[in-house]
């Protein structure tokens, strides 16, 4: 109830297109990765935030962080540049959700997911016209 139904929906939103863009930008461009983990990391990471600025005990959030990103670094199927990328933006659009005056932050999140996008994409057209 901190962040409200639309700010909460919101970061929820961003994180998960903050996973999927730093997923889409590092990952090999044969990689396929589909799911709703990045928002999840966002939303552990805003918690982890949240907490912290309210003086609230985190250790469990970071525990179950932690645990999750070794599980996703260890295992193949698992994409954890998502994770990491979703946790990111989840951070940043928690400080920013939390501090009057710093939808600046939000907007950092939005410039800083297209951005990926759109470099990603002109590598990939780079790639494919290369011999044309």
């Amino acid at each position: 109830h901190y962040l409200g139904q639309r700010r909460f929906l919101a970061l929820y939103l961003l994180s998960a297109l903050g996973g999927s863009a730093a997923s889409y930008y590092f990952s090999d461009i044969n990689t396929v990765s589909v799911g709703a983990s990045g928002a999840i990391f966002g939303l552990m990471a805003a918690t982890w935030v949240i907490g912290n600025q309210l003086n609230v005990d985190t250790s469990q959030i970071v525990g179950l962080f932690v645990i999750n990103m070794l599980i996703g670094f260890s295992s193949s199927g698992i994409d954890w540049r998502a994770h990491l990328g979703g946790a990111v933006v989840g951070a940043v659009a928690a400080t920013g959700a939390t501090r009057r005056g710093s939808s600046s932050l939000w907007f950092a999140c939005v410039v800083a997911i297209v951005s990926l996008v759109v470099v990603r994409d002109a590598q990939i057209v780079a790639l494919f016209t290369q011999g044309n």
